[in-house]
């Protein structure tokens, strides 16, 4: 995986190296930046099909009893196939104020880091062929 896109204008700075994505644009990304470019909101180029919606996204449903790393991560995966400038910082990374009023309750960063982390790991993982390891 070396051509990477972004959903977002951003500069992705690791390694010495500066990495400029366009909104939509595929990028090269040397391989020892891809899991800092992750981390920003790119994704490999195969992947894609995941930025775009063949439909509406639809709103998790977060009732008072549920699983709050479920809820996190059903947010997450809103945000990402929602793919709204407004629901995102400069840094790439869903806003708490978006999470917050999805999920229904208060998020810390932290919080929305690993929840962030998780949904592009799960992306990753949907991806990758199953292997058997004998």
């Amino acid at each position: 995986m070396a051509l990477m896109i972004m959903q977002r204008d951003f500069v992705v700075k690791s390694l010495g190296h500066s990495i400029e994505f366009a909104a939509g644009v595929e990028q090269w990304v040397p391989p020892e930046c891809h899991s800092e470019a992750m981390k920003y909101g790119a994704v490999a180029v195969d992947q894609k099909e995941d930025l775009k919606l063949e439909k509406a996204p639809e709103r998790p449903k977060v009732t008072t009893g549920q699983n709050r790393d479920e809820a996190l991560l059903d947010a997450m995966i809103y945000l990402q196939n929602e793919n709204s400038n407004d629901n995102f910082g400069a840094n790439g990374l869903p806003k708490i104020g978006a999470v917050k009023s999805i999920v229904g309750f208060d998020v810390s960063g932290a919080e929305r880091d690993a929840a962030w982390m998780k949904m592009k790991k799960v992306l990753i993982a949907a991806k990758s062929p199953a292997t058997n390891d004998v």
